[in-house]
């Protein structure tokens, strides 16, 4: 019997669902990609808005652009991911035990980015609060956000949401696919000897 037609459907699932959870990670660099430039510019109106000089930003290193870790970071988790589900296919005892390692940190990932972004605002005023710079001391961290996010599409919450929704989701389903009978079965038979026919 071929290795494809031995593997569990359990096995099949849970490298489908590798592969969504490495698509929604990198939906945070391509956002970053795409409306960066936007993003800054609405940031830096905004400042100008307050009636503070445009170079406030950028005299204090703040940019609203993603880059650097912002971007590369997300990608590596996401191409870490979907290697990680295609090394499941291979039905390696190894790759379940790492798997059932990474899925649960993949979801405190995800919370603390949730908890990140619930107290970025509040972050972010409280640095004003605190630089010696005069000017950035009197910005309004709330509206400079906001002008920020608006410079977004309108269908980033939807988008966010579906993306929590699918990092959460999948991670709990493979641990479920994982410690399945069939899945079990699987990845144990992985470690007996091949045998040839007589």
């Amino acid at each position: 019997m071929s290795e494809y037609a031995r593997r569990p459907t359990a096995i099949g699932i849970a490298v489908v669902a590798n592969l969504l959870i490495a698509l929604a990670f990198l939906t945070i660099p391509l956002l970053g990609l795409v409306y960066g430039d936007d993003v800054q510019t609405a940031a830096e109106q905004e400042v100008v808005a307050q009636g503070l000089p445009v170079s406030v930003l950028a005299d204090n290193e703040l940019s609203f652009r993603e880059s650097g870790v912002a971007i590369v970071f997300p990608v590596v988790i996401a191409l870490g991911i979907a290697l990680l589900g295609w090394w499941l296919r291979t039905g390696r005892p190894a790759a379940r035990i790492v798997s059932l390692i990474v899925m649960p940190v993949v979801i405190l990932a995800n919370v603390a980015i949730l908890i990140s972004n619930a107290s970025a605002v509040s972050a972010l005023q409280t640095m004003f609060d605190r630089s010696n710079d005069a000017d950035l001391r009197r910005l309004d961290a709330q509206a400079l956000f906001d002008a920020a996010l608006g410079a977004y599409p309108d269908w980033l919450p939807v988008l966010t949401s579906t993306r929590n929704t699918v990092v959460f989701g999948c991670a709990v389903l493979v641990i479920v696919l994982l410690l399945a009978p069939s899945a079990r079965a699987y990845f144990r038979s992985a470690k007996q000897p091949a045998t040839t026919p007589a």
